[in-house]
């Protein structure tokens, strides 16, 4: 009997180690209408309640910067074909604390190393000055095709609007509603028909930080 039971928890353990997960993974979850979580180091939280999701990351780099950086910040991707449209709107403050730069992206997503971010962003620059503004990278093959950013935003609620045409690209933002848009303008990026859009949140402090975004649609 004895070894019987001893040799139970054997099977048990064998079990448990080939199915639980590891320190630094997280069991992926599906949010109806904006798509597959990802979180690369497996210590931020992703909720949705009433049509928002918000990222909830530690005091620690969560960045999307292939090359010499990092890809480790949390995001909800889901599959698109074609040519289309996909917009999100930044519901709360992205001002940074204890650190330099927090942002809430769209992204137009590959792979690890060739994607588009749009964030609504703000950088610390020291004293009582920050920045808030519209950021666009072009990253391809870890190569970056893309980096400029349009200012001022104000510390409010920004819209954020990614068009795929072809091999034409146009990033705008808008905050006052939709109303008005202003654009970066078309970028030509080679990108295959099938990709993922989604979203995500960046924190470059050494503070936790909570982002709420809402309205995320994609239209073709």
């Amino acid at each position: 009997m004895v070894r019987l039971v001893a040799l139970g928890w054997l099977v048990i353990g064998f079990a448990l180690a080939a199915g639980g997960s590891s320190a630094g993974e997280q069991s992926s979850q599906l949010i109806k209408g904006w798509g597959q979580t990802e979180d690369p180091d497996g210590d931020c939280k992703i909720s949705a309640s009433e049509g928002k999701v918000t990222f909830s990351i530690p005091g620690t780099a969560h960045d999307l910067w292939p090359g010499g950086g990092k890809v480790n910040a949390p995001r909800v991707l889901q599959d698109v074909e074609g040519d289309f449209a996909v917009q999100v709107k930044v519901a709360s403050s992205v001002k940074p604390e204890n650190g330099f730069f927090r942002s809430g992206t769209l992204l137009i997503w590959q792979d690890d190393n060739t994607f588009i971010r749009l964030d609504s962003a703000c950088a610390h620059r020291g004293g009582s000055t920050f920045d808030f503004y519209c950021y666009l990278h072009v990253f391809k093959n870890k190569e970056r095709l893309v980096n400029e950013h349009l200012r001022p935003l104000k510390d409010q609620p920004t819209d954020l609007r990614l068009e795929r045409r072809d091999t034409r690209v146009v990033a705008s933002f808008s905050q006052d509603g939709g109303k008005t848009w202003k654009s970066f303008g078309e970028k030509t990026v080679e990108l295959p028909r099938k990709l993922k859009v989604g979203v995500a949140a960046v924190n470059g402090t050494n503070s936790p930080f909570t982002v709420t975004l809402e309205d995320f649609k994609i239209s073709k």
